[in-house]
């Protein structure tokens, strides 16, 4: 360039060190959304041993050419997943807690034979994508619409908390303040809130103990059988709250032989036997 110059007498001036540049290809930008989706009802009650859960998408959603949606079902806290479809509606035959979740993919770049079923995770999926840290373009909704899938007893206790009020999706809370926490939930899975934990003392004279531990605050009928089913004493109902309690009843009056305490929620009934000694 400078001997041009000086060759046809031209004056000008050339920054001949000039400025370096490096010319890239722009990675293109993640676009997909999963969108939102909602519950068609948080509480679901088990009936002939199964429950059908339904999401409704709130249509705000971004899939791109080449791109497919299909929706997850995972169950607990932690996310595991039971079951994909490419509707948001899923049969369940277990009781506990759900999510209905929106996943837009591309099917060329995610390759969903990794999910086994019972194990992998939401969370595990989600690490995979931008969105979570890793480095595939996709979107999962990870709140999801959640469900609680409750037996028959249960369903007529919680029926007036959840299955009437609005329920936040990520902290489970009732507009009421009710939570469906760690307890609530053992108490759903297992579809009975109550337990008898001890008691004492065992064979009795006069006084027996018993320990219960509740998951949910609701009244609890008690009454004590003999050894072929007839209910000689009937304490009442008591409502002892949630937690560990410890109830004290007075058997002096019945006659020596072997007893049974009966706890009765509804239609949940558990049992404890005992002696009596005079």
């Amino acid at each position: 360039m400078l001997a041009l110059l000086a060759a046809n007498n031209i004056c000008a001036s050339l920054d001949v060190a000039g400025a370096a540049f490096n010319v890239t290809e722009c990675p293109e930008e993640c676009i997909a959304f999963a969108g939102s989706i909602a519950s068609e009802d948080f509480l679901e009650c088990r009936i002939g041993g199964s429950a059908t859960l339904v999401g409704i998408p709130d249509g705000d959603a971004i899939v791109p050419a080449g791109y497919q949606t299909l929706y997850v079902l995972t169950r607990g806290q932690g996310l595991v997943i039971q079951q994909v479809n490419t509707q948001p509606v899923f049969t369940v035959t277990q009781l506990g807690l759900y999510r209905i979740h929106t996943l837009v993919y591309d099917p060329a770049t995610l390759d969903l034979s990794i999910v086994q079923f019972g194990t992998t995770t939401g969370f595990d999926v989600n690490g995979l994508l931008i969105q979570g840290g890793g480095s595939i373009c996709a979107s999962l909704d990870v709140t999801g619409a959640p469900h609680l899938v409750v037996g028959p007893l249960l369903c007529f206790l919680l029926d007036p908390i959840f299955g009437v009020t609005p329920v936040d999706p990520q902290t489970l809370t009732a507009s009421n303040g009710t939570r469906v926490d760690d307890k609530m939930l053992r108490a759903v899975e297992q579809d009975l809130p109550m337990a008898i934990t001890s008691i004492y003392p065992n064979p009795a004279v006069d006084q027996l103990n018993i320990e219960v531990s509740l998951d949910l605050d609701v009244q609890v009928e008690i009454s004590i059988l003999n050894a072929v089913g007839q209910e000689v004493l009937v304490p009442g109902t008591m409502q002892p709250g949630v937690g560990n309690s410890r109830m004290t009843i007075d058997v002096a009056g019945l006659p020596a032989g072997s007893y049974m305490v009966r706890m009765t929620l509804g239609e949940g009934v558990i049992t404890e036997r005992f002696t009596k000694l005079n």
